[in-house]
């Protein structure tokens, strides 16, 4: 193999190297890169397991009977006398508060 022959064969590889980071820099730049996404997959199960209730869906109201869930939506107010609490529902019942 000739000097030239050489040359020739090193810069046609250099131009097929070259051809390839331009295809994969082009790839990568009209993708979200793997940053931005593996952050955002993050914040999402971070929001998804780690955020707490702020407020109960339901009281129980324990009775010699049985024991009652009751509704919060159903609750027109709560009162508290002398460390008991009581909940009124829609109708006017009065359910002594456990919790």
């Amino acid at each position: 193999m000739t000097l030239d022959e050489t040359f020739r064969l090193a810069e046609a590889l250099s131009r097929e190297r070259f051809q390839k980071a331009w295809d994969k820099f082009l790839l990568f730049r009209k993708s979200p890169s793997l940053e931005n996404e593996l952050l955002t997959n993050l914040t999402k199960f971070a929001e998804h397991n780690f955020t707490k209730k702020l407020h109960k869906k339901r009281l129980t109201v324990h009775t010699l009977q049985a024991i009652y869930f009751l509704d919060i939506n159903n609750i027109t107010f709560l009162e508290i006398a002398e460390n008991t609490g009581f909940a009124f529902d829609t109708i006017g019942k009065k359910y002594l508060l456990n919790e």
